[in-house]
């Protein structure tokens, strides 16, 4: 029986059968490598579509929370998680954008930003308020998988770090103030800078470290009493001091 085998396959329709056993494997094979090919090229497409979301979070942060920082006329901080700012536009409008970090669950937080617009603002008083009727709020979320360890540090104009705690500012450091800056400015406890330290895309491997920081360039000067009363002197008249 197994001669009688060996015969048929050795002979024309033997060969035929064993040609179409090999083409066979041969199409399967071709037909996994191209399957396999498209099913990387997906895969390829969706790293590069999910580091390039990374990417647009971290810039859109970027640009959106330096901008109003740089141009606010007053930053109100609440503690590392919530900041205030009003922000004088270019065109006579006024905006106030609240940034906030918030829990969202599953290991996860949020930065997000609520802005109200207004028509105008009022620049007679200091510090530049906005005026009007103002919008509805809109909330933004900007990055949407954030470290929940992401917070907002600030700092007075010679670097010295403020805490803030329910609205209240102390300083942190050194009381000595380092070489090169005066000590009234390191003793300071007004706001002249604000950092955001995040992770974007936290929960994944694309996950990637940020800090934002920006000096506020643009707040209102609020005039402060002299130390000491001013009295006007004629020229040359030293007898006039009291």
């Amino acid at each position: 029986m197994t001669r009688r085998v060996r015969q048929i396959l050795q002979s024309e329709a033997g060969n035929y059968m064993i040609t179409t056993l090999i083409g066979a494997l041969v199409m399967l094979v071709v037909i996994g490598a191209i399957a396999s090919g498209i099913l990387g090229i997906a895969l390829f497409q969706k790293i590069i579509t999910d580091r390039s979301d990374v990417t647009k979070e971290a810039a859109l942060t970027d640009s959106t929370l330096r901008s109003d920082i740089l141009w606010a006329s007053s930053i109100t901080a609440t503690d590392g998680h919530r900041l205030e700012l009003t922000v004088p536009g270019q065109n006579g409008r006024c905006r106030v954008a609240t940034w906030a970090i918030a829990p969202a669950g599953g290991g996860k937080a949020t930065v997000d930003v609520t802005v109200v617009d207004y028509p105008s603002a009022d620049s007679t008083v200091n510090p530049v308020r906005c005026a009007g009727e103002p919008s509805a709020p809109s909330t933004q979320t900007i990055i949407t998988d954030a470290d929940p360890a992401s917070s907002f540090t600030y700092a007075n104009a010679g670097g010295r770090q403020l805490v803030y705690t329910g609205g209240t500012a102390s300083l942190a450091g050194p009381e000595a103030a380092p070489g090169g800056v005066p000590a009234k400015v390191w003793s300071s406890p007004k706001l002249a800078a604000v950092a955001l330290t995040t992770t974007v895309a936290n929960s994944t491997d694309r996950k990637r470290e940020y800090r934002i920081a920006q000096t506020a360039d643009n707040l209102s000067v609020i005039q402060e009493a002299a130390d000491a009363p001013t009295h006007f002197v004629p020229e040359g008249d030293l007898t006039a001091l009291p």
